[in-house]
């Protein structure tokens, strides 16, 4: 509960529609992955793009989270078998934790 009571807008509130409208958005343009349910089609690589630009999008509402996520990455998703997994549920849990924070907190 930590990390969600850590969310901020741009505007320094905790209004989540913010969070939740800028998802929705990147959702709609498939960026940063968080639109695809089978990232499974996509390189290594772009995981990787995918990955970190979910990371960026997700310290601009959770400042000072990315690292812990960034540091914690494998102990979080433990049953990951590679980078590649590890991402692609980082990825899953940043929409989720936005989704949950919406429907719980706003």
């Amino acid at each position: 509960m930590q990390i969600l009571n850590a969310y901020q807008d741009l505007d320094g509130e905790s209004n989540w529609s913010h969070v939740y409208r800028d998802l929705a958005q990147l959702k709609s343009r498939h960026a940063v992955g968080l639109s695809a349910n089978d990232l499974d089609s996509f390189d290594d690589n772009t995981i990787l793009d995918f990955c970190t630009g979910a990371l960026q999008f997700f310290e601009i509402y959770f400042p000072g989270w990315k690292e812990t996520l960034k540091q914690n990455r494998q102990q979080i998703f433990s049953a990951a078998q590679s980078d590649r997994q590890r991402n692609c549920e980082l990825i899953h849990w940043i929409d989720n934790l936005i989704q949950i924070g919406w429907h719980l907190l706003s």
